[in-house]
């Protein structure tokens, strides 16, 4: 998913509402990612496979940095910087490898809401 979304980002047709959308939809996937890597790990701790999960953890150890800066940015509200963000993702990740169906609704409508509520 983040894959696809990443060159609708850049195309950069959206409002600041939109692009705080999409970058909200990444970083919860990011920390979906995070919490799956530490619960694979732990399962193969826990049945004494420590190589094997400190190997896994470096092997996703790069799903951190792009977290934590997102959720700086998000929180900020800073939509210049997310695009930067955005970009070192691209970097890390492969390119999709079918096109993207139009979408009546984006799933990532409405996510910086969702997560980041103003009080």
């Amino acid at each position: 998913m983040i894959a696809f979304l990443l060159p609708e980002f850049s195309k950069g047709l959206g409002t600041e509402e939109d692009a705080l959308d999409m970058a909200a939809f990444v970083f919860a996937h990011l920390k979906t990612i995070a919490n799956s890597v530490d619960q694979t790990a732990l399962a193969w701790e826990k049945r004494d496979y420590w190589v094997k999960a400190d190997a896994f953890r470096r092997q996703w150890a790069w799903v951190d940095k792009p977290s934590r800066v997102l959720e700086e940015c998000l929180r900020r509200k800073d939509v210049p910087s997310l695009a930067g963000a955005l970009q070192g993702l691209s970097r890390v990740l492969p390119p999709p490898k079918s096109a993207q169906k139009k979408m009546r609704t984006p799933p990532w409508s409405g996510f910086w809401k969702k997560i980041f509520t103003e009080s």
